[in-house]
């Protein structure tokens, strides 16, 4: 292995380079730690709201989309107490064998096969 002064030098530059990043990481830890703080809520739930502006600012509908699932996830816990309807429309739809089914409990495969649309969007 060859190592002459110039990849010595390349090697210190990346190393310096991974501290200064170390370092920049902690500081935004320690930022999201405040925030979250005066928010009163946890570091983990303010990473979450940056995560969703992120992706929305790069990808465009991701809000909209995760207000549907927190929507159908709180008519399906039943803690949706609006006298308005969801943004959305949770519609179940069976197989016809599987109408039966409700009646008598469950059958192999039935989770499989539950469609939950959500609009007009497959989920």
């Amino acid at each position: 292995m060859h190592l002459d002064k110039k990849i010595k030098s390349i090697i210190e530059d990346v190393l310096n380079r991974k501290a200064k990043i170390a370092l920049q990481k902690e500081d935004i830890r320690e930022d999201i730690k405040v925030v979250a703080e005066r928010m009163g809520v946890t570091p983990a739930a303010v990473n979450r709201i940056m995560t969703l502006v992120d992706r929305e600012r790069r990808k465009g509908d991701i809000l909209h989309s995760e207000r549907e699932v927190i929507d159908a996830a709180e008519i399906l816990a039943g803690i949706n107490n609006h006298d308005e309807a969801p943004s959305h429309v949770l519609r179940l739809s069976l197989y016809e064998e599987e109408e039966d089914v409700l009646s008598h409990g469950h059958s192999e495969g039935f989770g499989e096969r539950l469609l939950v649309e959500c609009g007009m969007q497959r989920v």
